[in-house]
């Protein structure tokens, strides 16, 4: 339920530009400008004669809990403004999210889980820092109130203590267990059994409170759990089985004000069989006796859905540089220096599927603005050979198409070059309908290779980063009738030619709630025929937690009815790239600058990322897809491109975010594929 908030999009103002509607310390004017407001006509100015003032409103509400939103754009950034509701309050620390294409996009910044009391009285405040440079502008719009429950059923215990408190908040599920605490040393591994169970799927929950410092700790379900010492293992290091899940513990702060807080462990897919379960808790390689992990709160509950298959998170990341990489010299090695199949390595140590992304002819003259990549890489026949090297490691396949020559993302979706030829001279209505027959065409023969040598892929993403359309400029957001006939066309030949497979469309800036809420709405009232939502998240690019996205798929996914996975994301390992200088991702947002930057902080955000997506309701997150594990340092022979007017390198922005060190050395990140499953 919306709550109406007065000129929540700062609509209203007097002649002279102010502010109407809100009580301010100052007056502060309203910006009509074209290009400045998110919405409607008009937005808050932030400038240096519009700062250092607190704008305030009191709503009446029904008693509940609420979360508040407002939309932010920033030229510098924004360090100390508030945005405030009966006490709580979130920064508005944003410069906007800057994409990949260079686009400043307007920022949504979230205050969630507000309570309104029986009074009704909701009191909501955005503070405006002191503004000194004369250069700096910045504009807020469009402030909302979602209500989102009842008081009798908030919270998630996230700030609770022991079973009693954190049981009070309303969760759900059958209490299971008593709480269990383990200590560093030696291995340590506690379980019970429980019987009387109705077969079918489960959902197994229990607060957790991890500081950090384990090798492995993680929490696990299953029927036929074996020994802990490993025989008949079903849970422990190095080998897993259909009918046992893990769930790696997350540290619970990222943040030192954080230390004392409760984080909720969501294990998905239990499969009970015979009507009793066994949950327990594995750790060890804990660095002496004050490494504590808490386990409080444990609660099983029957799914609503008992159809089908059960949950899976699918859990890997994009292979397609592998044999470039190699054929640069790259050697990729295990943890212990030993040289590996980077494919079948990531397939026996946690990853259940690949992505492979192919463009349709690349080399020297296919590239965009000015830069190719090497001829034969990322093609269909390259993708073909990956899809069999992927099947013989076990693991899914998310095959990506781009339809195009060389990258694609927001700022560039260029036609391939072979179809602007076919479609030169052609006025714009017959340039859409050759382009839609390619797309099938391309689609279908592509689909059909990848069946015939039995690598059929379990998803097919129409496109990459298709925020600003594709195929520019026919199936541009300006042309949504031809870019949903592109969608379109190529989702009728998955139909036709893999029926099972699940068909994705890729948006990137994942957690930007409002953005998806206008695209994936405009997809649907265009009849864009899709299963999932595809979504790119990077800390960096999009400033926000793995809590904060999984709060945003938690809503878009409840609006649209269809399951999201994440199609990239990456993180920082280390500060600067092999060649010494900061690479594409420049800090890790909420996580930290470059200074903080470590292999086991990449490894810890991984494992908070794949529990909140477990923790999406109704098991509507179903993956992550990490880009790029496999472009490695290779000493300094690995590039994104080259310049076409000399072949110039353009070097590597992104081997400091791998999964494998500059040297091609697994890193620790992979403990947070093997604990999870």
């Amino acid at each position: 339920m919306t709550v109406t908030i007065d000129n929540a999009g700062f609509e209203t103002a007097d002649s002279n530009g102010v502010v109407q509607g809100w009580t301010t310390t100052r007056a502060i004017h309203a910006s009509s400008e074209p290009g400045t407001v998110y919405s409607g006509k008009r937005s808050l100015l932030i400038n240096r004669e519009n700062s250092d003032t607190l704008l305030s409103q009191d709503v009446h509400a029904k008693p509940g809990i609420y979360d508040l939103s407002l939309m932010v754009w920033a030229n510098g950034p924004l360090k100390d403004s508030r945005f405030e509701a009966n006490g709580d309050a979130v920064p508005i620390a944003s410069a906007g999210a800057v994409q990949i294409d260079g686009e400043k996009t307007w920022d949504e910044i979230r205050l969630e889980g507000v309570r309104v009391e029986a009074d009704g009285e909701l009191d909501v405040r955005i503070y405006v820092e002191p503004i000194a440079s004369p250069d700096f502008v910045g504009y807020i719009d469009d402030v909302a109130i979602e209500r989102t429950g009842d008081l009798d059923a908030a919270g998630d215990g996230g700030e609770a203590g022991a079973s009693g408190s954190v049981g009070a908040s309303g969760r759900s599920g059958m209490p299971i267990w008593q709480p269990v605490t383990v200590r560093g040393g030696d291995m340590q591994d506690q379980r019970a059994r429980i019987d009387g169970l109705e077969d079918g799927y489960y959902t197994l929950t229990v607060m957790t409170r991890n500081p950090g410092g384990w090798r492995q700790c993680y929490v696990y379900a299953g029927s036929e759990p074996g020994e802990p010492d490993g025989t008949g293992d079903s849970h422990a290091t190095g080998l897993a089985r259909d009918d046992v899940r893990r769930a790696a513990v997350p540290r619970n702060a990222f943040r030192p004000q954080d230390k004392d807080k409760w984080k909720r462990v969501t294990v998905r897919g239990i499969v009970v069989s015979g009507g009793s379960l066994t949950v327990g808790v594995h750790a060890e390689g804990g660095t002496g006796s004050d490494v504590v992990c808490e386990f409080d709160d444990w609660r099983l509950e029957r799914d609503v859905r008992q159809d089908g298959e059960p949950y899976r998170l699918y859990i890997g990341g994009d292979i397609t540089e592998v044999p470039y990489v190699i054929d640069q010299g790259g050697v990729f090695r295990d943890e212990h220096g030993e040289p590996v199949d980077p494919i079948a390595f990531a397939g026996a140590n946690g990853w259940n599927i690949v992505r492979i992304r192919v463009f349709n002819e690349t080399g020297k003259g296919h590239g965009g603005d000015g830069w190719y990549i090497p001829g034969g890489y990322h093609e269909v026949a390259d993708g073909l050979k990956l899809a069999r090297r992927t099947k013989a490691a076990g693991m899914a396949i998310q095959w990506s198409f781009h339809y195009s020559d060389t990258w694609t993302n927001p700022g560039i979706q260029m036609v391939p070059h072979a179809w602007q030829r076919k479609i030169e001279g052609l006025g714009d209505d017959a340039a859409v309908d050759m382009l839609e027959r390619l797309v099938y065409e391309y689609t279908a023969d592509t689909l059909d290779r990848l069946n015939a040598q039995g690598t059929t892929p379990e998803f097919v993403s129409i496109g990459n980063e298709t925020r600003s359309g594709m195929l520019l400029p026919y199936g541009s957001l300006d042309h949504w009738d031809a870019l949903a006939r592109f969608y379109n066309a190529g989702a009728r030949a998955v139909r036709e030619l893999c029926p099972d497979a699940k068909i994705i469309i890729h948006v990137d800036d994942g957690g930007n709630t409002r953005r998806y809420m206008e695209y994936f709405g405009a997809a649907r009232d265009h009849g864009v025929d899709y299963d999932v939502i595809g979504s790119s998240f990077y800390p960096f690019w999009t400033q926000k937690s793995a809590k904060q996205f999984a709060q945003f798929a938690t809503k878009v996914t409840h609006e649209f009815g269809k399951p999201i996975m994440i199609m990239e994301t990456g993180f920082n390992w280390t500060g600067n790239n092999g060649a010494g200088y900061p690479g594409q991702l420049t800090n890790n947002g909420p996580y930290g600058g470059p200074e903080t930057s470590s292999p086991e902080l990449q490894r810890d955000f991984l494992i908070d990322l794949f529990n909140e997506l477990r923790g999406v309701p109704d098991g509507m997150a179903i993956g992550d897809l990490y880009w790029d594990p496999v472009m490695i340092y290779a000493n300094g022979n690995v590039h994104w491109s080259y310049r076409e007017s000399d072949d110039m390198p353009g070097g590597n922005v992104v081997d400091n975010t791998a999964l494998f060190d500059f040297d091609g050395r697994a890193l620790p990140a992979f403990d947070a594929y093997r604990y999870n499953g």
